[in-house]
């Protein structure tokens, strides 16, 4: 239900010049979050924290649209997901 929801927002925010021109400049909050995370993480390999940040969220927000197209199944994308932040935080 949640993507759902995330996508009808999402759809929003592409239709409405105000939101899309608010989202385009909006702080990297989430992005600095996570980097922060991971730079903290003595077991991260990243040498770039900040862009390992960029490619979880893209890699979540890909998982969402395939789930969303019934491409994928929960379970399937969980485990995906867990071998991308494996090879990220080194484990």
């Amino acid at each position: 239900m949640a993507p759902r929801v995330h996508s009808a927002y999402f759809v929003r925010f592409l239709t409405d010049p105000q939101l899309r021109e608010i989202a385009r400049t909006a702080d990297p909050a989430l992005e600095s979050l996570i980097a922060s995370i991971l730079g903290a993480n003595p077991a991260t390999t990243s040498d770039d924290a900040f862009a390992d940040a960029e490619l979880l969220i893209a890699f979540a927000f890909g998982l969402q649209t395939e789930l969303l197209l019934d491409q994928l199944d929960e379970p399937h994308a969980l485990r995906l997901l867990d071998r991308f932040l494996d090879r990220v935080l080194g484990g």
